[in-house]
């Protein structure tokens, strides 16, 4: 603080460094309130919320809140860091913003908003689809998690489908494996 000043990029990184050790020593409330002092560091400093460094910080505040069941600022805070890296990037392939919409689609359905959390789910299917072909283990895992949503709604015929698509992907990547290793 005395060498950067207390509106230093130095800081709000020192600040996230110690959430995160107080995250990994299970101490969710204090490792919040670090994050939350780095985000406002942050935005003070780039008197804009449109950079990643800023996106980083709702990740991690949204992961941290989901973990202490504080689903409002859960969802906000993956609603903040979609909104930012879709508009610094785009929404083209980028691994990251999948990830996002699946964090969102999971604080919906905690929350009880299956519709929401449906459509976050479906988007993430999508954007993973663009990222990674339509024959990649993840899109299968992610049409495997949206199919159970639907079962436990009991939208059978949809869970149904979702989860025969999710098998033909397991078993044509299987195929592709195998062939691979008798090469």
């Amino acid at each position: 603080l005395d060498v950067f000043g207390p509106q230093s990029l130095e800081v709000a990184a020192t600040l996230c460094s110690i959430g995160l050790m107080l995250y990994l020593k299970h101490d969710l409330k204090s490792s919040l309130n670090y994050y939350q002092e780095a985000l406002q560091v942050r935005k003070e400093y780039f008197k804009s919320d449109l950079n990643f460094d800023i996106a980083a910080t709702y990740n991690s505040i949204g992961l941290i809140a989901f973990k202490m069941n504080k689903l409002e600022l859960a969802k906000t805070s993956f609603q903040e860091c979609i909104r930012i890296r879709v508009q610094l990037e785009g929404t083209d392939c980028h691994r990251d913003i999948v990830t996002l919409y699946s964090n969102l689609g999971t604080v919906y359905l905690a929350n009880g908003e299956d519709k929401e959390s449906i459509l976050m789910f479906s988007e993430s299917i999508r954007l993973e689809r663009k990222t990674l072909g339509d024959k990649h283990l993840g899109v299968a895992v992610s049409l495997q998690h949206l199919a159970q949503l639907h079962q436990d709604r009991g939208e059978l015929e949809l869970a149904h489908q979702y989860f025969v698509e999710a098998l033909e992907i397991t078993r044509q990547v299987d195929e592709g494996i195998m062939a691979n290793k008798q090469r």
